[in-house]
């Protein structure tokens, strides 16, 4: 072991497991926050009537997504909000989201699932980071 500790390699894959379990990290804090943000809202559904457009300039080039905006009523009284997040493309008119409200402030919307795919991909990005580094330490081991 004390002649492994010598290797670029061994620091090599101490860094990758490292980075592997600061990414699963970051996507566990984030899924926990985003739970957090729920509590004292209650869950209900909305519809997609329209999209707002947002641009983004890089590498002068202007992209452009979409960003659903949804129709929801409570009380008798009809809201609408846009989602935070956007993408190139959005939920078609007519769609139904699940979003969560603020009992005292109807206007208060969060879209509940709408970044849900990137904690997934974070979830498995880190894991899978993880195991090439584990792979690669234990093939160090065998061979250093």
């Amino acid at each position: 072991m004390k002649n492994l500790l010598k290797h670029w390699q061994f620091w090599l894959a101490v860094f990758i497991i490292i980075l592997g379990i600061g990414i699963f990290s970051f996507a566990i804090y984030y899924t926990v926050t985003d739970q957090a943000k729920l509590k004292g809202y209650n869950e209900m559904t909305a519809v997609v009537v329209g999209y707002e457009e947002r641009k983004s300039f890089s590498d002068n080039r202007t992209k452009i997504t979409y960003a659903e905006v949804v129709e929801y009523s409570v009380n008798g009284v009809t809201y609408k909000a846009a989602n935070s997040a956007s993408s190139t493309s959005p939920k078609e008119l007519g769609t139904i989201m699940k979003i969560a409200i603020k009992p005292d402030d109807p206007s208060d919307c969060i879209f509940v699932n709408s970044q849900k795919w990137s904690y997934v991909f974070l979830f498995v990005f880190g894991a899978a980071i993880i195991v090439f580094g584990s792979i690669f330490m234990n093939y160090l081991v065998k061979n250093l």
